[in-house]
């Protein structure tokens, strides 16, 4: 694989997560309007911010070792 079709795609990767990430705060601040009176008992909704998080990371790092398997 050329070096810069490489590159190439990893900026298509992370540019996609980004998008992805702001996609996904837009709807939540769109559609959940009830956050605002959440209890700070209620951690239901840090633990869904903190879990699609970590998924963004595990798919982006699966990119990278695809990527990585078809470079070498």
């Amino acid at each position: 694989m050329n070096p810069l079709v490489m590159i190439g795609s990893i900026l298509f990767m992370l540019g996609l997560l980004v998008f992805s990430l702001k996609l996904i705060a837009f709807n939540r601040k769109k559609y959940m309007y009830e956050d605002s009176q959440t209890t700070p008992t209620d951690f239901s909704s840090a633990y869904s911010s903190l879990f699609i998080r970590i998924l963004a990371l595990v798919v982006l790092v699966i990119a990278f070792v695809i990527l990585y398997m078809f470079n070498h």
